[in-house]
């Protein structure tokens, strides 16, 4: 018993019966389905990838750049720590895009 005095068994298998309705097969593929129709995400999923597909060489570009500023600069810590937090943004980006588009790769199953 606990301190509602219902039996613990009880209170378990109501809970296991209302995960198995909630997290049914058929209920994750009706969310799948609302989530593929749901037009506004798509449309905000597909100009977020865009822009980061945009962003991604300007960010590479840069890490070149500043590269190249490292090798012939007398204050190298502040290039490398900007070399760093670029890098970092960009992985960042990709590691989006790559989320972006197995997320609507999965809708499309």
């Amino acid at each position: 018993m606990n301190k509602t005095g219902v039996p613990m068994a009880e209170l378990h298998a109501a809970v296991i019966a209302a995960l198995k309705v909630t997290f049914s097969d058929q209920k994750f593929e009706e969310f799948l389905r609302d989530r593929a129709a749901d037009t506004e995400q798509i449309a905000a999923r597909r100009a977020e990838r865009e822009n980061l597909l945009q962003t991604i060489p300007k960010l590479a570009a840069a890490e070149a750049k500043l590269a190249k500023a490292i090798a012939v600069s007398d204050d190298m810590d502040a290039l490398v720590a900007e070399l760093k937090a670029t890098q970092q943004e960009r992985r960042q980006a990709e590691a989006r895009v790559a989320d972006l588009e197995g997320y609507e790769r999965d809708l499309r199953h």
